[in-house]
């Protein structure tokens, strides 16, 4: 039963790269806001239910902060990173990159925790370096490189293909540079995120409970910045002008993928879901290829490093 919720989670969350590139989000509309609010939404509704059901809730204040933190690093700066880059590089790309969050994860147990790395997690970590490298250097190597990944780029809602000369912006090479790094920050928030998220189910052993204190902290946060940023108006309009139902669907999608983690590890070791959830990064080049081969290129390199950043993701959870 684990591994079905865990393979569940690997869906929801390609599917969620998928649909935001598809919904073709970019500038003050890129899906966060939608998305945030579908995940509030479905898990506040699922942990009602609970508590009218009579099941007592795990209440822990140092876990309720814990969770906070984690909500701040990933489904606030993590996703809202993610969702650029996928904008700027494409799902397959930025999932690839956003996939080697295990190795920071493991650089901050051995560096702030006192963790030792044995040489097969060494190994796994190499890996995702690797798959990591050929991405970034996929990015730099040359200006016709980076016009190619950049092709669709600000219009994915299911519009024809342009031209071969409209799919060359002037910016490309600097846009997709922009959006690499962007997606390797994702990687990081992730990869502390999951930390701070494992800190607090050892204080309040509650997966729903804690996804949701993450949801409410993520929309909050979110509100915040683009209140601060003076951008409330532009993206409350860009977001509910129209039905995107792209971006809602990824916010279904994302929701899945959160209550298909904590579903599976409370029925399989931590490491096993791991391993299964990491297949993320293959299902999105999957899904990339079969459904947005007119406005996403699935290169044979980027192919291989998504396998290697699976394969490290695989090591990393196994040891």
């Amino acid at each position: 039963m684990g591994a079905v919720f865990a393979f569940l989670c690997a869906v929801g969350f390609s599917c969620t790269n998928v649909l935001i590139r598809k919904g073709g989000g970019s500038g003050a509309d890129n899906g966060m806001l939608i998305t945030t609010i579908c995940n509030v939404v479905i898990l506040s509704f699922i942990v009602a239910i609970f508590g009218l059901a009579g099941r007592s809730l795990a209440w822990n204040m140092a876990g309720f902060l814990w969770f906070a933190g984690s909500g701040l690093l990933t489904s606030f700066l993590g996703r809202s990173t993610l969702f650029t880059s996928i904008g700027l590089v494409g799902s397959s790309r930025a999932a690839a990159i956003k996939n080697t969050a295990p190795m920071f994860t493991v650089g901050v147990a051995v560096l702030f925790l006192s963790e030792h790395l044995s040489p097969v997690a060494a190994g796994g970590v190499g890996l995702a370096c690797l798959g990591l490298f050929l991405l970034v250097y996929e990015a730099f190597r040359k200006p016709a490189n980076g016009k190619e990944i950049a092709k669709g780029v600000g219009d994915g809602r299911g519009a024809e293909a342009p031209s071969a000369e409209s799919q060359e912006p002037s910016g490309a090479p600097t846009v997709v540079i922009i959006g690499t790094l962007i997606a390797v920050a994702s990687a990081v928030f992730f990869g502390l995120g999951q930390g701070v998220r494992k800190v607090g189910l050892a204080y309040m052993p509650d997966a729903f409970l804690g996804a949701t204190i993450a949801s409410w902290t993520a929309l909050i946060l979110y509100l915040v910045a683009i209140t601060a940023q003076g951008r409330t108006g532009t993206v409350f309009r860009e977001s509910f002008t129209g039905l995107h139902p792209y971006f809602w669907l990824a916010g279904v999608a994302t929701t899945v993928g959160q209550l298909g983690f904590f579903i599976a590890i409370t029925y399989s070791p931590v490491a096993h879901v791991s391993v299964i959830a990491a297949s993320e990064t293959l299902l999105t080049i999957v899904l990339a290829t079969l459904f947005m081969g007119r406005i996403e290129n699935v290169s044979r390199l980027v192919l291989l490093a998504g396998c290697l950043v699976f394969c490290g993701a695989v090591v990393i959870a196994l040891t």
